[in-house]
């Protein structure tokens, strides 16, 4: 680790395919794949998005965790598959990570997962641990099934006789 800082404080791109390596392969611990990926980055690597790509089909979660967010920056488009991957199989982390990449994301169709993941929450499919992420993202969008959706919930609570069901 503390070589790889020393690459990113001198800025040697010539250790770009070294740096790659190590994210790509399996057999390195975690931590330096992370902070491998994140020096690619420091870098402006030419290969950061096939190094992002590995990382996101990985198997470690945190190595999941460290791609997603320069996936949806480098590519808005191809982050929206991993995102509705880690929306409906991540564990609370990967959620977590994925609905803070929806609300960087600029492409439309992040409108369409908040959505869905706002009709999830209605159904009670959504992890406990999860749901103010989605209630604070859905409040930052302004497209209108999404507003229709935060509308809908409300009534429903304030109608409850439960009165905590608000909270």
């Amino acid at each position: 680790l503390s070589a790889m800082d020393a690459i990113g404080k001198l800025g040697l791109k010539g250790a770009g395919t070294l740096i790659f390596d190590l994210v790509a392969g399996e057999n390195h611990p975690d931590a330096v794949r992370r902070a491998a990926l994140a020096l690619l980055d420091t870098l402006y690597d030419p290969r950061l998005s096939e190094a992002v790509a590995a990382a996101g089909t990985s198997a470690v979660s945190s190595l999941r965790l460290a791609a997603l967010p320069l996936a949806a920056r480098l590519s808005p488009a191809a982050s929206i598959p991993v995102i509705e991957t880690l929306l409906a199989e991540g564990n609370q982390a990967e959620q977590r990570a994925a609905f803070n990449a929806i609300d960087t994301l600029a492409d439309p169709r992040a409108a369409d997962l908040v959505a869905a993941a706002l009709d999830r929450l209605d159904r009670g499919e959504v992890a406990v641990g999860v749901q103010l992420d989605l209630l604070e993202i859905a409040g930052k969008r302004s497209e209108e099934p999404i507003k229709e959706r935060l509308t809908r919930r409300e009534t429903a609570l304030a109608a409850d006789p439960d009165p905590l069901a608000p909270y």
